[in-house]
């Protein structure tokens, strides 16, 4: 299956139009209609149909939709892994982060980093929990911005902020104050990057909540926030990902309820390293700066929540001191 056939449906699915999609993928409108149709072939049934001037997709196209999501994610990671594998790793400094992270703080922490060391380059590779222990364990990273319940757990941890989980709720749910895990107990839960965000689960997982994962659930937060907003499901995050990924002011309907949830949960976000990697001064220094970043800049809870429910720096954590111990 020719996998740029899959974006073009994708791209038709979020845009509703062949010839926007046609003009970004540079075909003619025909180009983008025959892609569609060949899919369509292939897979067996109609995958769009037109309501008024725009085409969504069918039913049917609905419940592959998820999956098709998942191939095309995970064909972008197969590239970036092999895009790792062809440069060279090396020169200067490699760091590997979650995306919430690599969002809100790896920018900054570069940019006092490259104060102190100009000359020397930095790669920087975004990815989920499981991809990071991988490019530690191939060298390919010299140390990484991860989840330390999915840490590898031969990797020295340096833990630096606990990072507190909120409901993302329907705008029409009862709830005011705060929410339990219990309360998620058969509910819609829509995760954005399913394979990915393996936090959310496994939080569910751990209390036993039975719950269900719509079918057209998406990879993008903000599409998983408007779903919830209007009530369509509910779903789960915490205040690191909320804080990098803020809903648009512009549009308060889609602004789904966010309230914590009691008893408090926290997932730990550290640095990893291999045990056996030797200490040099630009990991050190990158950890000086990415903590001072971490001090400087910490998740704010969400809008309408008082207090930071997300903890600092440890206090027994200085600098990079923690490292291999």
């Amino acid at each position: 299956m020719d996998i740029n056939k899959l974006k073009a449906f994708v791209a038709v699915c979020n845009t509703g139009s062949y010839t926007k999609v046609a003009k970004t993928f540079g075909y003619t409108h025909a180009g983008i209609s025959y892609m569609i149709k060949s899919l369509e072939e292939e897979v067996g049934f109609s995958l769009l149909e037109k309501k008024g001037t725009s085409r969504i997709p069918t039913a049917n196209a609905r419940k592959i939709l998820p999956d098709i999501l998942n191939v095309l994610d995970s064909m972008d990671r197969l590239e970036h892994s092999i895009a790792l594998g062809r440069s060279s790793m090396t020169a200067g400094l490699n760091i590997a982060a979650i995306e919430s992270a690599s969002v809100k703080w790896i920018p900054l922490t570069l940019s006092k980093f490259t104060e102190l060391h100009p000359d020397i380059p930095v790669n920087v590779f975004t990815g989920d929990p499981f991809q990071i222990n991988g490019w530690l364990r191939d060298d390919d990273a010299d140390i990484g911005l991860s989840v330390q319940s999915w840490s590898d757990p031969d990797y020295d941890w340096t833990p630096l902020i606990q990072d507190r989980f909120y409901g993302i709720l329907p705008k029409a749910d009862p709830h005011t104050e705060s929410v339990s895990v219990q309360d998620f107990d058969g509910k819609y839960i829509f995760v954005p990057n399913t394979y990915g965000n393996r936090s959310i689960t496994n939080l569910l997982d751990t209390y036993g909540i039975s719950y269900r994962i719509p079918n057209d659930n998406t990879i993008s937060t903000m599409s998983v926030n408007a779903n919830v907003a209007v009530g369509r499901g509910y779903s789960i995050a915490t205040g690191l990902m909320i804080d990098s990924n803020r809903v648009v002011d512009e549009l308060p309907e889609l602004q789904p309820k966010i309230l914590p949830i009691e008893p408090a949960e926290f997932r730990e976000i550290g640095l990893s390293r291999k045990k056996d990697s030797s200490r040099n001064v630009l990991i050190d220094d990158f950890i000086h700066c990415l903590k001072q970043v971490i001090a400087e800049y910490p998740v704010m809870p969400p809008r309408g929540l008082g207090g930071s429910d997300s903890a600092g720096t440890p206090d027994e954590v200085e600098d990079s001191e923690t490292l291999g111990k």
